[in-house]
């Protein structure tokens, strides 16, 4: 399971859990599926990886298809693209 931490890193970069760098642009505007409840804080799959995601949007049910908006906090930001 992979999580971004960003504290301590620039705006633009992260680190993943194995200490690879990863550019934050390559999430924005990508579909991904919300692999538990989003409550404001869920998980979310993209391309085989689970990460940590907050919806702006309020409360995403279980399997939905969500959108990638951005990033707050050290986590993705999503919406509902369904």
């Amino acid at each position: 399971m992979s999580f971004f931490s960003f504290f301590g890193k620039s705006g633009s970069e992260s680190e993943d859990e194995n200490g690879e760098r990863m550019q934050m642009g390559t999430f924005k505007g990508r579909l991904a599926r919300a692999t538990t409840p989003l409550k404001s804080m869920g998980f979310i799959t993209l391309d085989g990886q689970t990460y940590e995601a907050m919806s702006t949007q309020g409360f995403i049910p279980e399997g939905s298809l969500v959108k990638i908006t951005g990033f707050n906090m050290g986590n993705l930001t999503v919406e509902s693209a369904e």
